[in-house]
């Protein structure tokens, strides 16, 4: 699995795969909805791009040592 963010631009569209991991006994969909609106709010608020698709994939469940 690759890890980090992959940024495209097609037809005037921004395309954001975020891949991440989440800490053992959160809220999976929470935590992807968080990362999602952030980055949607962020690429709007800097680029002027409107309504950038954002795709969140988790990767995995990270537990404490």
């Amino acid at each position: 699995v690759t890890k980090g963010v992959k940024i495209q631009l097609a037809d005037n569209q921004v395309v954001v795969d975020c891949i991440i991991t989440v800490k053992y006994g959160c809220s999976i969909v929470n935590v992807a909805k968080a990362v999602q609106e952030k980055i949607v709010n962020v690429i709007t608020s800097t680029t002027g791009f409107e309504k950038p698709h954002v795709n969140v994939h988790v990767s995995g469940i990270a537990f404490e040592k």
